[in-house]
């Protein structure tokens, strides 16, 4: 009998909650911010960053990401290391009716005013807002395509200010083959560095 496709099918299994993964692995534990060795090459490193950038999400992009009704990517009911570097306010925007509004980037530095919401009983993380559709066409999201979520914080008033600084994203899709790639050679290195101007201005 065909099993049933699960929501988290094509996931990184080190970024799913403990009890959806085969094999777990305490340096994911829920609460404890995720500690990824991969980080994105300098030249994608946006120029004022104070903290970060982490990988805080990897999914195979699915039909109904893409589908113009929906409008919307849909992501986890947890996501330790992004929880990890949000602030109590922010995780409070969450759930509210506007939801967390948050400056997203490609891997061009192209800029989009997206909304981070966690919504309905399940509680999934959604990314929404009136330019993803533009998100997606602009880098051609295809069904099958791997896909990873970054976040970081930039700005500060001052040095020692209390300020946490501004939490952004980036998000990264890719070809099913970067993945052997990684595997073999190791993550990051393979991105196209000479076509990117990632900027915080």
């Amino acid at each position: 009998m065909k099993r049933k496709r699960r929501f988290y099918d094509g996931i990184d299994e080190s970024l799913l909650p403990l009890k959806k993964r085969k094999k777990r692995y305490s340096d994911f534990l829920p609460g404890l911010r995720c500690q990824l060795s991969a980080q994105l090459p300098p030249s994608l490193l946006p120029q004022h960053a104070i903290a970060g950038p982490v990988r805080v999400f990897q999914k195979e992009i699915t039909k109904s990401d893409r589908d113009k009704k929906q409008h919307r990517l849909l992501l986890s009911k947890a996501l330790p290391a992004l929880e990890g570097m949000m602030t109590p306010g922010e995780k409070i925007e969450l759930t509210n009716g506007a939801g967390l509004r948050t400056r997203t980037l490609d891997r061009l530095g192209r800029t989009y005013a997206l909304t981070l919401k966690r919504l309905g009983s399940a509680g999934y993380y959604r990314i929404m807002g009136d330019d993803y559709g533009r998100l997606v066409a602009d880098n051609k999201f295809r069904r099958g395509q791997h896909l990873d979520l970054w976040a970081f914080r930039v700005g500060r008033d001052h040095a020692g200010s209390a300020s946490p600084g501004e939490l952004q994203m980036v998000v990264v899709n890719h070809e099913k083959a970067r993945k052997e790639q990684v595997q073999a050679h190791g993550d990051g290195e393979e991105f196209k560095t000479e076509e990117s101007t990632f900027s915080s201005a």
